[in-house]
């Protein structure tokens, strides 16, 4: 009895840990975000002319961003040199809230075993208090948040998940935060750079959430390759991701070209999606920036106004001069200038500013329209994109001058054809062989109004169906377009549906930390006994691999099933290279590991010349050659301590422990492809995979038992004491790492 008493205070002072903790998180974000809103609006209030010296692609690519890096990206444009130091104290905030967040999944933990300390009737009277809440007619349910859109909502906690509904986590994703830009209001999510507008309703009931541990329940995930920065910014931060579920796919969204973000050019990123939500028209989802900005709608592009109207001659807006492919945009028009008079806003050539009491805004949106009456004086518009040589990639530069009226001279896109509403609707720079001869075209238009009101006769005629579909896929209306396709991926019909009850905060994922002696995995007996255990008896073609986390780099077995000694069985580990086996048949790869860094190893065998292959994080990295297959022995596997041929288990033997985190152990009875390897580092393994002989996940929690999810049930017992710790994510590029211990 008072043993099972004492449980109460331990379970009130572990909830108070938490609920300061939870507290902790919530005030330092709320200071993070609005002081740096306060920092940004003052600065900006103090320098109205970065409005005029900002391009749109500039704003965009801000408005993706926390709210921080929105501050640095405004101390960058004004050319002042604390933005290094404010990005510096961005990244150690960040930094600082995910630790906490850690510190509270596992305080998390050890409130459900202090839960089970409560005296049980403290747990009769909570199940009694719930039988009577859910018998109460008519639940009160959880509102859902506020929110512009209607048939789209953020999750809330708990929330009631139907069969027709569709769960999409926005995985380190800018599209899914909340914005605080203009004046105080809260866009939520999803959006694009913080603009907000009424959309009508979908047909598909979808739920978007930021909540990672909502993982569990999603129908997909969506990543932002943009969010971890431009050029090869990801390499300081890298992504990380986590375990792929069977029938969850993995969206990539993208706004940006991989010219200017490298991320999204990377092999390895792009393997690992199933569907794409850009601006390419091979997306399973296209996003386009052919978007009704500020107060326009697709009917005011039919509003041509005459040539005498305008009185100025070519404008021009760019700030980034220099990222990406914008060097040779940036020289062409510095060239295009020594020809004809070119007004530039932006920072680069700037050599005008916008009319006065035009610079500030309150919104995107009014930035926008801000932009298009500037341009709307001018008969011309330099429509450049940062980059000429990618399919697809038509930002709202050509669209924004279609609105204003003006003419757009398009240096972009080598397809922009398939994207303009009307032959003879825009100038092409690449129909000219210099500079010089644009400016000279450009000149003979102004003094011929008959041959430049040309240009507005598509205006006259229905515009083609390909470019309503790409005002359509405007990305304002895309998380609705998503949700439908999802949907229908999976087969699933509208209508009335079973609700279900989706947990938040539940966390799923697990490794076992072996830091101690006496601390192994030892198989059952019967998976060795009964005929199922030759599962485990591999002579020739299979494979070994699993997830590490080093705490010190010693002779460390993953999985061992040999003896001391002897050349049989099968062992797997980590060791200095300096270290001999005493056996002959022992290979070893040619990569250093670092401590405290996550890696995917995996070693196939095969009884053949260059047999034997090691894989790190899904490359190749060192190839030998066996002299003979492996021998098989009744020796149980061990994981995380050596096996040998010893009856007894609590042995002293300090060599081979693995001093570390150990997670996703898996035996496969075939040689996997190198692609198999690199598709298996995240996805959680099911026991339908070709050639499984055994995959132990850690995901249980707690408990001195971990199941094989294979169909030959070789589960293991834990002995020692190892200690669960909860892993969401792990890193997907090793070479940007380096070892801090």
């Amino acid at each position: 009895m008072r043993h099972a008493g004492g449980g109460a205070p331990r379970a009130k002072t572990i909830y108070a840990l938490v609920l300061v903790l939870l507290l902790v998180v919530l005030v330092g974000w709320y200071c993070y975000f609005v002081g740096a809103k306060m920092e940004r609006d003052a600065l900006l209030r103090g320098h109205p002319e970065l409005v005029a010296r900002w391009e749109v692609d500039e704003i965009i690519e801000v408005g993706a961003k926390s709210k921080c890096a929105a501050l640095v990206e405004a101390e960058r444009l004004l050319g002042l040199r604390e933005g290094m130091e404010t990005h510096n104290k961005c990244q150690e905030q960040e930094k600082q809230v995910d630790d906490l967040m850690v510190e509270v999944a596992r305080l998390k933990q050890a409130m459900t075993e202090a839960q089970q300390l409560q005296p049980e009737a403290n747990n009769q009277n909570s199940a009694a208090a719930a039988a009577a809440a859910t018998t109460t007619d008519g639940p009160d349910q959880d509102p859902e948040p506020e929110s512009s859109l209607r048939g789209v909502g953020l999750a809330s906690s708990p929330h009631t998940k139907g069969q027709d509904e569709v769960v999409v986590v926005l995985w380190d994703n800018s599209w899914g935060n909340p914005y605080y830009w203009g004046a105080g209001d809260v866009i939520p999510p999803p959006n694009y750079a913080g603009f907000e507008i009424r959309k009508p309703q979908c047909p598909t009931k979808c739920t978007f959430t930021r909540d990672k541990s909502m993982v569990t329940v999603a129908d997909a995930l969506l990543f932002d390759g943009c969010w971890y920065g431009a050029n090869l910014e990801w390499k300081e931060r890298p992504p990380y991701m986590p375990e792929r579920r069977k029938g969850q796919p993995w969206v990539m969204y993208a706004y940006e070209q991989p010219n200017s973000f490298s991320l999204l050019a990377h092999k390895e990123y792009l393997e690992l999606f199933d569907h794409k939500m850009t601006y390419a028209k091979d997306s399973l989802v296209q996003i386009t920036y052919m978007c009704p900005w500020g107060s326009k709608t697709p009917a005011d592009l039919l509003k041509p106004p005459p040539a005498k109207t305008k009185d100025k001659l070519v404008a021009y807006i760019s700030s980034n001069c220099n990222g990406g492919g914008a060097v040779a945009r940036t020289a062409y028009v510095e060239e295009l200038m020594q020809y004809i008079q070119v007004d530039s806003f932006g920072l680069c050539l700037h050599n005008a500013n916008l009319p006065e009491g035009k610079g500030w805004h309150d919104s995107f949106g009014n930035l926008m329209e801000i932009k298009m009456r500037a341009i709307s004086e001018y008969k011309f518009f330099l429509a450049f994109e940062n980059d000429d040589q990618v399919a697809d990639y038509v930002t709202e530069k050509m669209l924004n001058a279609l609105y204003a009226g003006t003419v757009p001279v398009y240096r972009g896109a080598p397809n922009v054809d398939d994207w303009v509403p009307g032959e003879n609707s825009i100038i092409e720079t690449r129909d000219f062989d210099s500079p010089k001869e644009l400016a000279d075209f450009l000149l003979s238009l102004n003094e011929d109004d008959e041959a430049y009101n040309r240009y507005f006769e598509w205006k006259k005629n229905p515009w083609p169906p390909r470019f309503q579909t790409l005002l359509d896929n405007c990305v304002f209306f895309a998380e609705c377009r998503l949700c439908q396709a999802l949907a229908g991926a999976r087969g699933e019909s509208a209508g009335a549906a079973n609700a279900t009850l989706v947990p938040k905060g539940t966390i799923d994922a697990f490794s076992l930390e072996f830091n101690r002696v006496d601390t192994r995995i030892k198989l059952t007996d019967d998976s060795v006994v009964v005929p199922t255990s030759r599962s485990l008896e591999l002579e020739d073609n299979y494979t070994l691999m699993a997830w590490i986390n080093l705490n010190m780099i010693n002779d460390g077995r993953i999985i061992d099933k040999a003896s001391a000694g002897k050349i049989d069985g099968y062992a797997f580990d980590v060791r200095h290279a300096s270290e001999g086996r005493g056996v002959v048949s022992c290979f070893t790869g040619g990569r250093r590991l670092l401590r405290g860094v996550w890696y995917h190893v995996a070693v196939t065998f095969r009884n053949a010349n260059e047999g034997v292959r090691f894989y790190i994080n899904g490359r190749l990295d060192k190839i030998a050659t066996p002299s003979a297959p492996t021998a098989n022995n009744s020796y149980p596997i061990k994981i995380g301590h050596p096996s040998n041929h010893y009856n007894g288990w609590r042995t002293v033997h300090k060599g081979g422990v693995f001093d570390g985190l150990i997670d996703d152990v898996a035996i496969f009875n075939r040689v996997l492809s190198p692609q198999d390897i690199r598709d298996l580092r995240y996805r959680r393994i099911t026991g339908e995979e070709k050639g499984l002989a055994a995959y132990w996940g850690f995901n249980e929690g707690e408990g001195r038992k971990v199941h094989d999810a294979s169909p030959h049930h070789n589960d293991g017992i834990i002995y020692g004491s190892p200690r669960w710790v909860p892993t969401v994510t792990k890193p997907l590029f090793e070479e940007t790492l380096v070892e801090t211990m």
